[in-house]
C-alpha cells in the first residue's frame, strides 16, 4: 500500500464551491472599492495622478498581501490572526498587529457602511420613493448598520447566497455602462499635468484609494 509522503503545504486541495463563494465575494468586494471610491478621486485629481498612485500603491498591496497570505497558510497554528502573529514575533508583537489589523478592518467596514447609507438614500430619493434625504436621518443610519450586522452575524453561507447574485447584477451593469460610454470618451484633457506641488500631494493623497481598492 502506498502512503502519501507528500508534506502538508505540498498537497492540493480541490476546489469546492465553498472557495468559489470567497472568490465571487472578493470579486464584488474589489469591484465595490474601485467603483465607489476610485473613480470620484480619478476624476477630481486627474489620470496622471492615478497613474504614478498605482504604480507605487499596488505593488505595495500585493507585497502586503504576499506577506498575510504566507504567515496564515504557513503557519501549523490553525487559530485567529493575532494567535498566527504571536507564534512567529511573540505575544507583544501579536497583540500589537492585531489591534492595527482591527482598526483597518472597521475602517473598512465604516468606509463600506457609510457608502450604503448614502447611496441608498440618494436612490431612494432620486426615484422620488422618498421626500427627504434619508442619510441626514441617524435612524435610518442606524437601521442600515443593523441590517449590514445581521448579515454578517449570519456566517459565510448567508453572506454567499446574498453577495452572489449582487456580484453578477453589479458586473453585468458595469460591462453595460462601460460599453455605453465608449462614444462619450474625451481625450483632450490627458495631456493636462498638474504643478509640481499639486501633483506629489494629490499623489500621497490618491495613495491610500488605490491600497484599500485593490485590498478591498
Amino acid at each position: 500500500m502506498q502512503h502519501n509522503t507528500l508534506p502538508k503545504h505540498d498537497q492540493k486541495l480541490p476546489f469546492t464551491r465553498y472557495d468559489f463563494g470567497w472568490v465571487l465575494l472578493c470579486i464584488g468586494m474589489a469591484i465595490g472599492a474601485g467603483t465607489v471610491l476610485m473613480p470620484v478621486q480619478i476624476g477630481l485629481k486627474g489620470i496622471w495622478v492615478f497613474i504614478t498612485a498605482a504604480i507605487i500603491a499596488y505593488p505595495a498591496t500585493w507585497v502586503v498581501q504576499d506577506i498575510y497570505l504566507k504567515t496564515l497558510s504557513e503557519s501549523d497554528s490553525c487559530n485567529d490572526y493575532t494567535d498566527i502573529i504571536s507564534h512567529y514575533l511573540g505575544k507583544n508583537w501579536g497583540i500589537f498587529l492585531g489591534v492595527i489589523y482591527f482598526l483597518m478592518i472597521i475602517h473598512g467596514i465604516f468606509i463600506y457602511s457609510l457608502s450604503v447609507v448614502f447611496d441608498s438614500a440618494s436612490y431612494l430619493k432620486t426615484f422620488g420613493l422618498t421626500d427627504a434625504d434619508l442619510s441626514q436621518s441617524l435612524f435610518y443610519k442606524v437601521a442600515i448598520f443593523a441590517v449590514l450586522v445581521a448579515i454578517a452575524s449570519g456566517g459565510e453561507r448567508l453572506l454567499f447566497k446574498i453577495s452572489g447574485p449582487m456580484v453578477v447584477v453589479k458586473v453585468g451593469i458595469i460591462v453595460v455602462f462601460g460599453f455605453a460610454m465608449i462614444p462619450h470618451w474625451n481625450f483632450a484633457n490627458i495631456t493636462a499635468f498638474p504643478q509640481a506641488s499639486d501633483f506629489f500631494r494629490d499623489v500621497l493623497l490618491t495613495i491610500p484609494f488605490c491600497f484599500f481598492s485593490a485590498v478591498f
